[in-house]
Order: structure tokens, then C-alpha cells, then sequence
């Protein structure tokens, strides 16, 4: 009878503390996300808002996100899920194909936030050269989204490939181990990179300002914000090194193509829109 008492007690005991793994996940435009750097910016809490796993019986998914406590970046190619951590100031990129770092949370991770889509078809259309700069871009995916029919008035997400002249991209990682991430603390927390021409594949998100997708941009060194005109955000996965996370500026190389969703995404019909 007493064991039958202790067995029943850790039962309610676990099932209590089981926690509820079932995102808030919102849509707006073709976009679905889950969690709001609008929250972070406002309470300087980073907590988590979707586990990865949720995504492995999907198809054709692309996304993008931050760990959760800003503890790296993840990112969603065609289903297949990219992890990216830094480890004792080196990056390290990994996926279940090839593992680099002893982490058995991997598929487990839990994003802050994370945007994504399910789009199967793509058009693919040729960047042309006088395309330079990451303003330059902006325009041109606006541009060309237009002639697609593509609504730019709500978000909607696009992809790249290439080899740009020069990138800079930074992961967000808690080298401080701190708790709660004011302002400051929060843009430092980006560790910075630069590279020089590699091979990337890009996923990007274009969000007008009055979109809770809108992204602030910060001048690193002085905590301003910048760039207020800027209304994508870009992260990438290289397919030349273990370089993978935000990209915040590049300079775009020649024969880079921009793809853009030709017929409405795959929603979760459980989802209501915005």
C-alpha cells in the first residue's frame, strides 16, 4: 500500500512538471513564427518559445532563428536542420550528417525565435550585377517579389545562392552566461565575422516596419540603431566551411540568384492567421 501511495505521488509529481511543448505560432503574410525579439528587446528575457524537433515531420521547411538564452543560431534548409554554436571562440556548425561537437540536445534545441515557411516550388531569377550592396538587394527582392505577385505589404520569405565578394554575419552567443539580456548586453552578446567568398545558400525574410517581424538594425560599436530602412533579415549556411548564422552586410558577387515562392505556401490549417 505505501509503494502503491510513493508510485502514484511521482506520477502526478512528473506529469506536473511535464512541460507543456506545444508552441504559440502565429502567421503573418507567408510567414509562420513562433516567440518575438520585440519581447527580448522589452523584458530582456530570452526564454524559449519552440523546440526544434517540432519541424521533423515536415516538409520542404526553411528557416531561421536564435537559441534560446542566447546560446547560438539555427537554421532550416529544405527540412534539414543546421545548428551553430561557438565553442571557445570558434564556430562550430553541425548537423545530424556530421557531428562536431558532443552535444546531445541536437534536434532539441530551443529557439527564442524562429521563422520559417513550407514552400516546395521556387523561381529562380538571376541577380544582376549592378546589384552591390545589401541596400541594392533590398530593392531588387522588392522589386522582382512585386513582379511575382508576391504581397510586400505583409512578410514573405525568399532564398539566395552564390558566392558574394565579402559578408560580415555574427551568432548570437552568451559569452557572458548572464540571465537576462538588456539592451546592450544583448547586441555585445554578437560574436562577429568576416569572411571572403564562399559559397553560401541564403534564406531571408522581408518585413515592412509595422510587421512584428520588423528587425531593428545596431551599429555594433555605439549601440545606436541604424539602418532604419532596412527591413530584411538574412541568415545563410555555407557550403564551403562550418560558417553558418545572421547575415547583417555583404557585398554581393557576380552570378548570385535570388528565388522567390511562385505559389502560396503549405500552412498548418490549425494556425490563425493574424
Amino acid at each position: 500500500m505505501k509503494i502503491t501511495i510513493t508510485l502514484l505521488i511521482m506520477l502526478v509529481f512528473f506529469t506536473g512538471c511535464a512541460k507543456d511543448r506545444t508552441p504559440i505560432v502565429i502567421k503573418e503574410g507567408m510567414i509562420e513564427f513562433s516567440g518575438s525579439y520585440k519581447v527580448i528587446r522589452g523584458t530582456g528575457i530570452a526564454s524559449g518559445a519552440i523546440w526544434m524537433d517540432y519541424f521533423d515531420n515536415l516538409k520542404n521547411v526553411y528557416g531561421f532563428g536564435s537559441i534560446a538564452h542566447v546560446r547560438g543560431e539555427v537554421t532550416i534548409f529544405n527540412s534539414k536542420l543546421y545548428v551553430s554554436k561557438v565553442y571557445d571562440k570558434t564556430v562550430n556548425m553541425y548537423d545530424k550528417t556530421r557531428y562536431k561537437v558532443n552535444d546531445p540536445s541536437f534536434g532539441l534545441q530551443e529557439a527564442y525565435q524562429f521563422v520559417w515557411l513550407q514552400q516546395e516550388e521556387w523561381q529562380d531569377i538571376p541577380i544582376p550585377n549592378t546589384v552591390k550592396t545589401y541596400k541594392d538587394l533590398q530593392l531588387f527582392v522588392k522589386e522582382q517579389a512585386e513582379k511575382a505577385g508576391l504581397d510586400v505589404g505583409k512578410p514573405f520569405a525568399f532564398l539566395m545562392y552564390g558566392m558574394p565578394t565579402e559578408f560580415k554575419w555574427h551568432i548570437c552567443s552568451n559569452v557572458y552566461d548572464v540571465k537576462e539580456f538588456p539592451r546592450n548586453t544583448f547586441i555585445i552578446s554578437k560574436v562577429q565575422y568576416y569572411t571572403i567568398k564562399e559559397m553560401i545558400d541564403i534564406i531571408g525574410v522581408y518585413a515592412p516596419v509595422d510587421s512584428e517581424l520588423y528587425y531593428e538594425q545596431f551599429d555594433l560599436r555605439t549601440f545606436s540603431q541604424v539602418k532604419e530602412d532596412v527591413i530584411m533579415r538574412l541568415h545563410f549556411v555555407s557550403r564551403d566551411s562550418d560558417a553558418a548564422g545572421r547575415l547583417y552586410d555583404l557585398i554581393l558577387g557576380p552570378d548570385m540568384v535570388l528565388r522567390l515562392p511562385v505559389r502560396p505556401p503549405v500552412v498548418n490549417p490549425s494556425v490563425k492567421p493574424k
